[in-house]
Parts: structure tokens; sequence; C-alpha cells
């Protein structure tokens, strides 16, 4: 889904954003065959890309485990530069202290490129260092929506792909 200024007509949006999110992926691509990192690091924002893996990944989102998904990835274009976050949809989080990983070869991309994992490790330091803070936010947000995880595991099964719109 692709949400747009209003002052722009929906056609001139979607081919806009459609054109920059493959000289995303065409960058991606080359960055993780060559090493040549310099296209993706002008079309990237490392920093937020990094935290929003580090954030998925200490909350158990299993959409990041899944070829089907991720569904709920928030991305926003801003000066000609893909940001990453905010992180905002819980609903598919586990509780369990195994680390997740992501499937999608887009996924795999971003987490193997240098900047962004340094973005991931410096997010995972800023973690540790209040962890037992940190890890009661999530314990009491996983509380408070357990019923929404399980309603939406019958309107949605997991096995299946998501309809696109």
């Amino acid at each position: 889904m692709i949400k747009e200024a209003k002052s722009s007509t929906h056609a001139n949006t979607l081919a806009a954003v459609q054109a920059q999110f493959l000289s995303l992926e065409t960058a991606l691509q080359k960055s993780a065959l060559n090493a040549d990192h310099a296209d993706l690091l002008h079309l990237l924002d490392v920093d937020s890309t990094g935290k929003y893996i580090a954030h998925t990944m200490l909350i158990s989102n299993i959409e990041f485990t899944q070829p089907w998904a991720p569904r709920s990835v928030y991305m926003y274009s801003k000066k000609g530069k893909f940001h990453f976050g905010p992180v905002w949809d819980f609903d598919y989080s586990r509780r369990d202290d195994r680390l997740i990983y992501p499937v999608l070869p887009f996924f795999q991309h971003l987490f193997a490129q240098p900047d962004v994992k340094a973005s991931f490790c410096g997010a995972m330091n800023a973690f540790i260092k209040d962890w037992d803070t940190f890890e009661d936010f999530i314990d009491n947000y996983a509380d408070s929506i357990q019923h929404a995880f399980l309603r939406n595991r019958l309107l949605w099964p997991m096995n299946q792909p998501s309809s696109v719109h």
C-alpha cells in the first residue's frame, strides 16, 4: 500500500514510488554481488534500517521469518532516501528467548550490509544497556495484545499469503 500526498495524483505517485523502489532493489543487488555500497547508501537510511531489524528481531515478530511476509513493514521516502519505521505492528510477535532472522532475500541483503549491521549492533547494545526496562515493556505489551494476536490468526492464517490491494 502506498500512502500518497493529497496534492498528488495516484498514477504519478505510484510510478514514482515504483521507480524509486526499483532503484533501491537494484542498488541492493549490486551491493550484494560486488560489495559496491555507494548507490545503496544514496538511497537507504542505514540507521533506521539497522534499528528496524533490531527491533523486529528482539520482539520476535514471526512475520520476519515467513516467505509470505512481512506484511506490516512501514517505510517512507524522505529527500530521496528510504527510511524504515516506525515499528508498529506487534500482533505476530511471540514471547520467547529466540532471536528471529529474516528469510526474504531483500531483508537478508539489507542485514548483510556493513553499515546496516553497524546500526543494528548499536541498537542491540542500547537495548542491552537497559534490558530490564525493555523486557518489561515488551512483556506488558505482549499481554495487552494477546487477544488481538489470536483474532488475527483466525482472520489471516499464517500459511496464507496476504492479499494485495
